[in-house]
């Protein structure tokens, strides 16, 4: 079985690697952010349609994937965060 925290104890955090939080939305980013919980660092990319651009996340209501990133955060400190906002067209 293997474990986090082996991984962590042994210093290995995330150095070099990418990833991307795909997700419906991201309420409380910023608290998040100013909190600790998630780094300033982390871009952020909303997409709809056929195109993706740079956003802020402005006006969140769905707050699953600040959760997700949250966690991912909590087990990769140094690796570098992209928040992906997917528009669902009905």
């Amino acid at each position: 079985k293997i474990r986090f925290a082996n991984y962590s104890a042994a210093g290995i955090k995330g150095s070099g690697v990418k990833v991307a939080v795909i997700d419906l939305g991201y309420a409380g980013l910023y608290s998040a952010i100013s909190n600790g919980d998630l780094p300033s660092s982390a871009t952020k990319i909303e997409c709809g349609g056929t195109s993706c651009a740079s956003t802020t996340f402005s006006s969140e209501t769905e707050k699953h994937g600040t959760a997700v990133a949250e966690i991912v955060y909590d087990m990769a400190k140094d690796a570098q965060l992209y928040l992906i906002k997917i528009k669902v067209h009905s």
